[in-house]
Order: C-alpha cells, then sequence, then structure tokens
C-alpha cells in the first residue's frame, strides 16, 4: 500500500482566461475545490496548500517557502518526492504546463529536501525545536513535460506506464473545470 500526499505550493487564483468577470478572490477557492475532488477521486490521503500567490511564487521569500516546504518533508516522511523539474521547458510554456511557478517549486523542494530536511541545524528553531525532526528521502523525481534526452533534459528517465489508470487520471482532471472544458 503507497500513501499519496500533494503539496500545491500557489493559490492557483490567476490561471483563468474565460470569462472576464472572474475575480482572483472568487477563482482561488474555487481551484483549490476542484484539486481536493480530483485528489479524492485517485485516492490521494492529504493535500496541503501553501496559498502562495499564483504567477508571483518569484515575489515570495524563497527561505520562508524553504521553510514550509521543508517541514512538509519532516512531517510526512515521504520515501519518494515527486515534483517539477526546475530545468526550463520551453516547449510547454505556451500551453501552461511548464512556468516559473513549477520551476521554482522544483528548485526549492530539492533545496528543502537536500540539505533542509536532512540537517537538523536547518530551520532549528523553527522546526527542530518544535519536535519537527530531519528526515533523509531517498528518492526524488523531477517531471518534465520534454521528451527523454531532448534540450537541456539529460540524465536517467523513467517512463511510467498509466494505461491501467488512465479512466481515473482523465475524471480527475476534469474535475478542474475551471481550467479545462
Amino acid at each position: 500500500h503507497k500513501t499519496v500526499r500533494y503539496l500545491i505550493t500557489t493559490n492557483g487564483d490567476k490561471g483563468w482566461g474565460k470569462d472576464t468577470a472572474m475575480t482572483s478572490e472568487t477563482l482561488g477557492p474555487i481551484r483549490e475545490q476542484e484539486q481536493l475532488n480530483a485528489a479524492s477521486l485517485l485516492g490521494v490521503e492529504n493535500v496541503t496548500f501553501l496559498r502562495q500567490p499564483d504567477g508571483r511564487l518569484d515575489g515570495v521569500s524563497m527561505i520562508d517557502l524553504k521553510l514550509n516546504i521543508t517541514k512538509v518533508i519532516r512531517t510526512f516522511k515521504p520515501d519518494l518526492v515527486l515534483t517539477f523539474s526546475p530545468e526550463t521547458d520551453y516547449l510547454t510554456y505556451q500551453f501552461g504546463l511548464m512556468h516559473e511557478d513549477h520551476k521554482l517549486t522544483g528548485r526549492v523542494t530539492m533545496n528543502a529536501l537536500w540539505p533542509s530536511a536532512r540537517d537538523y541545524l536547518n530551520y532549528y528553531d523553527e522546526l527542530y525545536m518544535q519536535g519537527i525532526l530531519p528526515w533523509i528521502c531517498s528518492e526524488v523525481w523531477l517531471f518534465t513535460f520534454s521528451s527523454p534526452g531532448s534540450g537541456n533534459n539529460q540524465g536517467n528517465y523513467v517512463a511510467v506506464d498509466i494505461t491501467p489508470q488512465y479512466g481515473n487520471k482523465l475524471k480527475a482532471l476534469l474535475q478542474h473545470e475551471s481550467q479545462y472544458s
């Protein structure tokens, strides 16, 4: 049995292009509920929302973001973390599949894993002295939408055949009605 948890860094309040009457204050909660609905269909045990400004992750304190991600890692103690590749994937920018928030999430998550979550002196007062102890995650997978070996994407690749779960994946994706029609 595998336990799956999500950590969502931004509040999603800007990802909208359909109705110019939509406001960020309305859209953020809609996107959060859509994520919870999708996660529920997939059997995700927990969804943690950091609720950072969408499209503006580069304007938040990277130290605070790393602290928050480190706290989640130390709390849930994952054996495997999947996150965005911090590499620029130009081919997918136009579709919104990979953009600056995604890249920053990947980069800060990598820095949170090694060394922040691992070393007790990182965030000593904020975490260690609060009983949130170090954790060493043994594996991380970085996802990208480019073909293996293209552009900057060199290295080890794992392709996961989701054919048996494709129907569930599609149902979960369609929960994001504000993004997909």
